[in-house]
């Protein structure tokens, strides 16, 4: 069972001091030197009009502390990154980076990206005016038109998200780990709801302005009925480039060998650390290389942050024609059927 305090807590900031009147928000720690929070967090704590398009001068700082940690130990920050708000209520957004290193016991948290967050439960921490910090939790709804996604406070008594919450990290309980940021309450107070950037916008909105977000992005590695893997394959074969052996090299013409997950939605290849979300994959084909009818490769073309490129993947688990082409056509179907079913 994770520990919501150990992992999340850790990396969970304040935004603000006692001379901004308190914290105006959240943040997640998601470098050893980088917090994500609101824009319009970071424009309440310098005085600025909440929705103000223009990134603050790097001259002005804005206090930080981690209260799971020590909530007097402030550490100042600057903003590096700005994505400001829009109408359609994407955007607002901020990366902060540490001019003093992080307290001892934070630690930075990563980013799940998942096609599908419906009906799943959530877990955040705020700061709201009038409380040193206080829970919140819920229900996750599907994406508005937006691309937000819905906060739905199921309970009829509690602590729902209101001002104070904006910053902070959405925690899935049933992936168990960060899927968004909470980005504003709704309008209407009686209807307890709030909304949250999922982390297939966040990468979107901050791609150009802080490339680093492609890092600490990675898929849910398991789905959120119980917490199984959803299928694996070992002894998988990678290439880079297309292979042009026949079936008795086929062997030497891997670089790398290693186990790839299949989720619902992503490709994780586990020796290079490698990820191709569903939504990313323009094209996959299934090929040979030389002129045996065994030596079978998958070719996918995929999106990455530094443009349009290949991979190769073949099985190597099975010896034989018939186990390493078998292998290797079953593998290439369950690609398509991932790809398919993401859509929807």
């Amino acid at each position: 069972m994770v520990r919501i305090e150990e992992e999340l807590g850790s990396a969970l900031a304040a935004v603000g001091d006692d001379h901004t009147g308190g914290p105006q928000g959240a943040g997640t720690l998601l470098t050893r030197t980088h917090i994500l929070t609101c824009a319009h967090v970071v424009n309440s704590c310098l005085g600025r009009s909440a929705n103000a398009d223009d990134a603050p001068d790097t001259r002005h700082i804005v206090q930080l502390s981690f209260p799971f940690i020590t909530s007097s130990d402030y550490r100042p920050a600057r903003v590096t990154a700005w994505v400001p708000y829009r109408e359609s209520g994407a955007g607002d957004l901020a990366i902060l980076e540490l001019l003093e290193p992080a307290p001892a016991g934070a630690r930075p948290i990563a980013l799940i990206k998942t096609s599908d967050l419906n009906r799943h439960e959530f877990w955040c921490y705020g700061f709201p005016r009038g409380y040193s910090g206080r829970q919140a939790s819920g229900r996750l709804l599907r994406p508005e038109p937006s691309g937000l996604v819905a906060m739905e406070d199921i309970k009829s008594t509690g602590a729902r998200i209101e001002a104070g919450f904006s910053g902070t990290a959405v925690w899935d309980e049933d992936l168990s780990g960060v899927v968004g940021l909470v980005a504003q309450e709704d309008c209407d107070i009686a209807a307890r709801r709030a909304f949250c950037i999922p982390t297939r916008q966040l990468e979107d909105l901050l791609r150009r302005e802080w490339p680093m977000i492609c890092d600490v992005v990675v898929p849910a590695r398991h789905s959120a009925v119980g917490s199984q893997l959803d299928k694996m394959y070992r002894s998988v074969w990678y290439l880079s480039a297309a292979p042009a052996f026949t079936f008795k090299n086929l062997a030497g013409a891997r670089e790398t060998t290693g186990e790839l997950i299949l989720g619902r939605d992503y490709i994780w290849y586990e020796p290079l650390e490698m990820v191709i979300f569903a939504e990313d994959i323009r094209r996959v084909k299934l090929g040979k290389a030389g002129a045996d009818f065994a030596n079978l490769w998958i070719q996918i073309e995929h999106e990455t942050p530094n443009g349009r490129t290949v991979a190769y993947f073949a099985s190597g688990q099975l010896w034989g024609w018939a186990g390493l082409a078998g292998r290797t056509r079953s593998l290439y179907k369950d690609i398509l059927r991932m790809k398919e079913s993401s859509r929807y």
